[in-house]
């Protein structure tokens, strides 16, 4: 059997202010590590359009360029959501503590540009990026032979090409 959950506020907002910290850590971990190891696409992904990558320019600015598709927040709903988080019922169910509140349909993701590369045609260019959901799961276990309910935070992540 699973140990109860906490009901005590400090803790969880102990883990609250754990899980922010450890996104604007891999955040700017990200950034960083997209800005000083530049490499062109094609040596990382197989690329569906046949232009290929230009060199990059030594007075060419790629921090600029990479972050200009760097979305640190947005919000998503829908069905596909609904199948991987906490299913939005429309009943506006809230998670209630002393020191804090959050929605349990709040479902929000982040898109952080790893490289981009020009390519021989202007109209089009090369990006690599880490897509991340991030949203709440409810867990239900047994203890003492009662039903409980555990509200954790989640996330996904996919390497995009």
């Amino acid at each position: 059997m699973a140990p109860p959950p906490s009901n005590n506020p400090r803790h969880c907002t102990r883990q609250v202010r754990i899980v922010v910290v450890v996104l604007l850590l891999l955040s700017s971990i990200a950034t960083t590590l997209a800005a000083a190891v530049p490499s062109s696409y094609s040596s990382h992904c197989s690329s569906p359009s046949p232009a290929p990558d230009l060199p990059i320019d030594v007075g060419e600015d790629i921090n600029e360029l990479v972050s200009s598709f760097h979305l640190s927040t947005g919000f998503f709903s829908g069905s596909g959501a609904d199948s991987v988080f906490y299913p939005d019922n429309g009943g506006g169910l809230h998670h209630h503590h002393r020191s804090f509140n959050f929605n349990l349909h709040d479902r929000f993701f982040t898109f952080i540009s790893d490289g981009v590369s020009r390519t021989t045609d202007p109209a089009l260019i090369h990006l690599t990026a880490t897509l991340t959901l991030f949203g709440y799961r409810v867990e239900t276990y047994e203890y003492n032979g009662d039903t409980m309910r555990d509200h954790r935070a989640h996330s996904i992540s996919f390497h995009l090409c």
